[in-house]
């Protein structure tokens, strides 16, 4: 799936608004010139990963909506992000070839997992998509959505030694559902040891 860069370029601009470029650049963390690069019709510039959340978290819209594969424009800014809508991020950057998933180092963007779930649904989510259209959109629908309620857990539960056992056993999502659960225990064991009131960690 090729990415309409005409699309990301009007949608750019739309969510930038009245902002100048040199005010967007500070929001996200880049120069003006990056961003007139960006935002410049005879460019084929793309932004980075991590520039592309920025976007998104700053100005409060979609990454899918930025790159054209939805029409719902907002986010929810007090919503936890979910496995599911984390998943759906990151796989639509790598489909859309801004980043990949790999073990070794290159000159693109890669990333790096440290939690092992969001690491097998991206995995899983990847080789469906490019093996079997119909299997991957069922899959979406029967398998991704019983993790759209997960918030994500904070990456240092995962590091527990405790929990290395259960993480290798699991393979299937019903067992990453299990694992899931175990680990949310965890993490609300360390908030309570911490002395956290609030929602475990990262939640909010």
């Amino acid at each position: 799936m090729e990415l309409d860069v005409e699309t990301f370029k009007n949608r750019l601009r739309e969510t930038f608004g009245e902002d100048s470029q040199e005010t967007a650049g500070k929001k996200i963390g880049v120069g003006q010139g990056n961003v007139s690069k960006l935002m410049s019709s005879s460019s084929p510039q793309l932004p980075r990963a991590d520039t592309l959340f920025r976007i998104a978290e700053e100005y409060n819209v979609s990454i899918d909506w930025l790159l054209g594969v939805s029409e719902k424009k907002q986010i929810t800014r007090n919503a936890a992000v979910s496995y599911a809508s984390a998943v759906r991020a990151l796989v639509g950057l790598c489909r859309h070839q801004i980043a990949a998933i790999t073990d070794e180092s290159g000159p693109g963007l890669s990333f790096k997992f440290d939690d092992p779930l969001i690491k097998f649904l991206v995995q899983k989510s990847l080789a469906l998509s490019k093996t079997d259209t119909e299997l991957y959109q069922k899959w979406l629908e029967t398998r991704l959505v019983a993790f759209e309620d997960k918030p994500l857990i904070f990456s240092g539960t995962w590091s527990d030694r405790n929990m290395d056992f259960i993480v290798g056993e699991a393979s299937e999502e019903w067992e990453w559902l299990q694992v899931y659960d175990e680990a949310t225990k965890r993490e609300e064991e360390y908030a309570e040891m911490a002395g956290i009131d609030e929602e475990p960690f990262f939640k909010k």
